[in-house]
């Protein structure tokens, strides 16, 4: 019987698959990566403008700053051939959510509609999701849950109604007999690192 041995060229430096650890933004501020050679090697690790030194797979980091950061690893192989240019990746920490939901105390209705708005202002790109319900004496309406892609440096208003027609309507007559009606929000946002905030917003209906 015969084996098959793997024979590598004693010229070619080896090749690094990096097989596990962030790509793009992250939440995880301490980081493992987890990588591997084509051939039998050792490895050099650097990140950001680090110079490389010896490391082994997984290569672990902690506390890294919020910003973006590139990972960077070479093999060097048994015939002394190094890897160049190295095995990259790039992402970016971020541990904290950049927005912020917001709603005006008063907010007057007109006619049968009933709308509650609540503003969301982004300092990076977020998904904004409201939810709420309207409370008129012991009487309590849902309002139909939103949600918004909000891009960074701008802002949007969640538009929330009662998820029954009918409801709006009792909310409104209730308003025209001077019954008053207060409205408790929810508006959770979240980013593409998967940070997220959520803010409860009280909210007094007029007409």
């Amino acid at each position: 019987s015969s084996s098959a041995v793997a024979v590598f060229d004693r010229d070619i430096p080896p090749t690094t698959t990096i097989t596990s650890g962030p790509e793009g933004p992250t939440k995880n501020s301490s980081p493992r990566f987890g990588f591997e050679a084509s051939e039998p090697s050792t490895f050099e690790c650097a990140l950001d403008s680090e110079t490389f030194s010896s490391c082994t797979s997984p290569k672990a980091y902690s506390d890294l700053a919020d910003g973006g950061h590139t990972f960077k690893v070479r093999a060097t192989d048994t015939e002394d051939n190094t890897e160049d240019p190295p095995a990259e990746r790039s992402f970016s920490v971020d541990t904290k959510l950049k927005g912020s939901a917001s709603a005006k105390g008063k907010q007057k209705q007109k006619g049968k509609k009933i709308v509650v708005k609540a503003k969301v202002k982004a300092k990076e790109d977020l998904e904004a999701t409201g939810k709420g319900k309207v409370k008129v004496g012991k009487k309590s309406y849902k309002l139909k849950p939103q949600s918004k892609n909000v891009s960074s440096a701008k802002k949007k208003i969640l538009k929330l109604k009662p998820k029954k027609s009918k409801d709006a309507k009792k909310i409104a007559r209730a308003l025209k007999k001077g019954k008053k009606a207060k409205a408790k929000l929810e508006v959770k946002l979240t980013d593409e690192a998967g940070n997220k905030k959520r803010t409860k917003l009280k909210v007094k209906l007029t007409r």
